[in-house]
This record gives structure tokens, sequence and C-alpha cells, in this order.
């Protein structure tokens, strides 16, 4: 029960994370520059998601799957 709990959270996380990279990436790049509208839309996705990804990586390995109980057990 405990890790499906944080798993859920980690996912949770990954959304904001992403979604909200990604709109602070595409913005200011639509707004203030000539770039192609698909071209800043392609990077800020690689951006937001290699981004994500990573931090998502790094919350499944030491806290939802990790032996040590961060939550002392109350997850």
């Amino acid at each position: 029960m405990r890790q499906i709990v944080l798993f859920g959270l980690q996912v949770l996380v990954n959304i904001v994370i992403s979604s909200g990279l990604f709109w602070a990436l595409i913005h200011p790049i639509i707004v203030y520059t000539e770039v192609p509208t698909y071209l800043a839309g392609n990077v800020a996705k690689i951006i937001s998601v290699t981004v994500a990804s990573t931090i998502s990586f790094f919350i499944m390995r030491y806290v939802v799957f990790s032996r040590k109980r961060w939550f002392n057990d109350r997850l």
C-alpha cells in the first residue's frame, strides 16, 4: 500500500513539473523571439520531459522503492 500511494504522488509531481516547466519555457520563447512555434514547442517539450523524468527517477529510486522508510511507516 505504501508504494502505491508514493507512486501516485510521484506521478502527480511528475505531471506538475513537466507541464509547469513546458509552459515556463515555451511562453517567453514564443512571445519574445522569432523562433517558429513548432521548434519552440519541440525544444521545450524535450527539456521538460527530460527534467521531469530525471526527477521522477530519483524520487522512485530513493523514496518510493527505497528500503529506508522516509515517513516512519506512516505510509
